[in-house]
């Protein structure tokens, strides 16, 4: 009696199962977070007053019929890549990186708070250190500075953060923290939601110098950093393939790890029972 009641009730748990599976919603699908700014004329700027950027429209739907334009842009403005040509010679430049390079694994590093007490705060060794106590950083990975400074983005005073004599302020690499990640952990990019992978108050630049001399490249203005996990996500850049480019404006989509398909789990944990 004992063994017909296990029967039926394992039966009915698979039939439960397979039902459920059939109208559970499906939550192994994708989710995409776009890292991109939208191009402007009025966005902010490392060299503050150049006209960066122009859009212009050629055709229009209601005057001929169809919609056209053309645009002119600086090759480093908006969200965009810096090819390694950017500051190192003999170096990549933005035609000269192998597509398959622009779609890698991702890690974030989130230091907002940090950030809020000091702008020009500069990512450390032992800040990496300490967040790969949850796993080493993958080799040919990017990795993604989290600083929040995206949120100042539609305020180009606060963005820049100049002070009274025209020196920004706002967080970025420390050189050693980025010969740590490219010399050690041998990452193939480094990106951050700045104007630059350099805090801002610096003049000389060390971490473009060293860093792109080894043939990485670099992503600055990313949006949305804060809407990605730390680990296992994919990265995907679309920089034009400008001949000769020292880099591009691109499109930077982020790829997160797939959640749960129900309907699999679900039907196999009722075969599990059964059988």
């Amino acid at each position: 009696m004992k063994s017909l009641l296990r029967n039926l009730f394992l039966a009915t748990l698979v039939i439960l199962a397979i039902n459920t599976a059939c109208h559970a919603e499906d939550n192994s699908k994708k989710k995409i977070v776009d890292l991109t700014h939208v191009l402007t004329s009025s966005q902010p700027d490392f060299q503050l007053g150049e006209e960066s950027f122009h859009y212009t429209a050629l055709k229009t739907l209601a005057k001929d019929g169809y919609a056209i334009g053309s645009f002119c842009t600086a090759e480093h403005y908006g969200t965009h890549i810096d090819a390694p040509s950017h500051f190192a010679q003999g170096q990549p430049s933005i035609d000269e990186i192998s597509a398959d390079k622009f779609i890698l694994p991702c890690v974030v590093i989130d230091v907002r708070k940090e950030v809020e007490s000091n702008p020009d705060y500069c990512l450390t060794v032992d800040k990496i250190k300490a967040f790969e106590r949850g796993g080493k950083i993958p080799k040919g990975s990017a990795v993604l500075l989290c600083t929040g400074w995206s949120d100042k983005w539609t305020d180009v005073k606060a963005y820049r953060n100049a002070d009274d004599k025209g020196v920004m302020h706002f967080p970025g690499f420390s050189d050693e923290a980025a010969d740590y990640l490219v010399s050690t952990r041998e990452v193939a990019a480094l990106g951050i939601d700045t104007l630059s992978i350099d805090y801002g108050a610096s003049h000389d630049y060390p971490v473009h110098s060293h860093a792109l001399a080894k043939g990485i490249f670099m992503i600055e203005n990313l949006d949305n950093l804060s809407q990605l996990p730390a680990r296992n996500a994919t990265l995907y850049c679309g920089p034009l393939k400008i001949k000769g480019g020292t880099g591009s404006p691109a499109r930077i989509i982020c790829v997160l790890p797939e959640g749960v398909n129900w309907k699999k789990r679900i039907f196999q944990m009722g075969m599990n029972v059964l059988f």
